[in-house]
């Protein structure tokens, strides 16, 4: 699987994450897995822990488009801000958390929470 993964992300260039599809990541041997995060996904936890993922063999900007390309098949990217990205990078750049930041972008403790949806809310029977 890493090597079709590594494959597979070097053979497709030019694809951002707006005109992401699973078509441009054909990922054959992954397709079991694939299926077990979906259900997982769907109709378990709602959420899943991938490991092994070949980042050691790709650059940065190849690692975060396999990911996102690899995703692709679990479903479609949403703008994760307001600035529209649908990937984005958790990291200390300084900022205070407040309305106008993203927790992600500062070392502010961040109590537990969820994030909103703005989908309509799914009724457990």
């Amino acid at each position: 699987m890493r090597d079709e993964i590594v494959a597979v992300i070097k053979d497709v260039h030019g694809v951002g994450f707006k005109g992401l599809s699973n078509t441009d990541f054909p990922l054959a041997s992954c397709e079991s897995v694939i299926k077990q995060l979906r259900d997982e996904l769907e109709t378990g936890r709602g959420f899943s822990v991938l490991s092994g993922f070949p980042v050691e063999r790709l650059s940065f900007e190849e690692a975060r488009r396999a990911y996102a390309e690899f995703c692709s098949h679990l479903g479609r990217p949403i703008a994760q801000n307001g600035a529209a990205e649908r990937m984005v990078d958790v990291r200390d750049i300084g900022r205070e958390y407040s309305a106008r930041s993203r927790g992600y972008s500062g070392t502010a403790l961040l109590p537990f929470h969820t994030d909103g949806t703005k989908g309509e809310p799914k009724m457990l029977h």
